[in-house]
C-alpha cells in the first residue's frame, strides 16, 4: 500500500518536486508498507529554511533540539503523530543522482519502520540509567546519550530493510559516502580530553558504522576497510566502536527498544566505563561484555 502523500514545497523546482515524489511512491511501492496511512513531506530550496522549519515543528511537538540534525540532506520524524520527511534540495544538490535516490529511501524506510510517536520518546536504557546513578549525571545528558543511540539503531534497520527489498547498488553508494565523509577530526581533538564531551561524541559517531551494518554482512570487503580507515582517527575506540557494532547487532531482534538497550549496554561496557574511570558492574555479578 502506497501511503496518502501531503507534500508541500518552498522554492522548490516543479522537476525537483516531481522526481522526489517518484523516488518517494516506487519505493512504497517496493517495501509495501501495511501499517501507514499518510506521510508529510516538506521540501525546501535552502538548507536554512528546512532548520527552521525543523526547530518550529520540534518547539510545537515540545521537543528540545538536541543540535545534532544540522547537517541533513533529508530527515524523518514523527514528532507530531504523523511521519514527516524533510527535505534540503540545497543540500542533495551536492550529491550524485544514486545517492540523491538512495538518502530519500534512507527517510522512507524510516516513515515505514519508525513513524510512529514512541521511536521519538525513548526511555533512559537500564545501562544509562545505572550511568545516572554513578556519576549523579543529568537527565538531559543522558537523554542525548539515549537519542544518539536510537540513532544509531534506527539507521540499522532503515537500511536492512531496504537491503533485505533488493535496494543495494544505491544503499552500498550511500555508505560508502558515508564513509568517505569521515569524522570531524577537528572536533575529536577538541572533546578527546573532555569526558563528557568525548562520550556523546563516540556515541554520536556510532550512527555511521550501524547504519553500514547490514551491508558488511553481506560480504562487502572493501566496506570493512573503509570503516576501519574512517575509525582511526580515534585510536584505542577505534576497534571499540567496530566491537559494539559486531556484538550488539548479534543479539539484535525486531524489537526497536530492546535493539536501543542492547547498544546501551555493550557501549557503556565497552567505551562509556573507560570514559568516566568507573566500573559500572563491579557488584552486580553481571557479566561484562568484551
Amino acid at each position: 500500500m502506497i501511503p496518502k502523500l501531503f507534500v508541500r514545497s518552498k522554492g522548490v523546482p516543479q522537476d525537483d518536486v516531481e522526481h522526489i515524489v517518484k523516488v518517494i511512491k516506487e519505493c512504497y511501492g517496493t517495501l509495501q508498507p501495511t501499517n501507514l496511512e499518510a506521510v508529510e513531506v516538506n521540501i525546501f530550496q535552502r538548507s536554512s529554511e528546512a532548520l527552521a522549519f525543523l526547530s518550529s515543528q520540534a518547539q510545537a511537538a515540545g521537543v528540545k533540539s538536541s543540535g545534532y540534525d544540522e547537517e541533513f540532506y533529508a530527515y524523518h520524524h514523527a514528532w507530531t503523530g504523523l511521519p514527516s520527511i524533510i527535505i534540503s534540495i540545497e543540500k542533495l544538490s551536492t550529491l550524485t543522482s544514486i545517492l540523491v535516490d538512495a538518502c530519500i529511501r534512507h527517510e522512507v524506510a524510516h516513515t515505514v519502520l519508525h513513524g510512529e510517536l514512541r521511536y521519538y520518546v525513548i526511555p533512559l536504557p537500564p545501562a544509562y540509567q545505572k550511568l545516572k546513578r554513578c556519576l549523579k549525571l543529568p537527565e538531559e545528558y543522558l537523554l542525548d546519550l539515549t537519542y544518539l543511540t536510537s540513532i544509531a539503531v534506527k539507521d540499522y534497520e532503515a537500511t536492512k530493510l531496504l537491503y533485505e527489498h533488493n535496494f543495494k547498488e544505491d544503499q552500498l553508494k550511500y555508505a560508502e559516502h558515508l564513509l568517505d565523509e569521515g569524522l570531524d577530526i577537528s572536533l575529536w581533538k577538541i572533546v578527546e580530553h573532555n569526558p563528557s564531551a568525548k562520550a556523546l561524541f563516540l556515541t554520536a559517531n556510532l550512527k555511521v558504522p550501524f547504519c553500514i551494518k547490514p551491508l558488511l554482512n553481506q560480504k562487502n570487503i572493501h566496506l570493512r576497510k573503509k570503516l576501519e580507515d574512517c575509525l582511526y582517527p580515534l585510536h584505542e575506540y577505534q576497534q571499540k566502536m567496530i566491537e559494539i557494532v559486531d556484538e550488539a547487532t548479534q543479539h539484535f531482534s525486531e524489537d526497536t527498544y530492546h535493539n536501543i538497550q542492547v547498544v546501551a549496554e555493550n557501549h557503556s561496557q565497552k567505551i562509556l566505563q573507560k570514559i568516566f574511570n568507573i566500573n559500572l558492574y563491579k557488584s552486580s555479578g553481571q557479566k561484562q561484555v568484551g
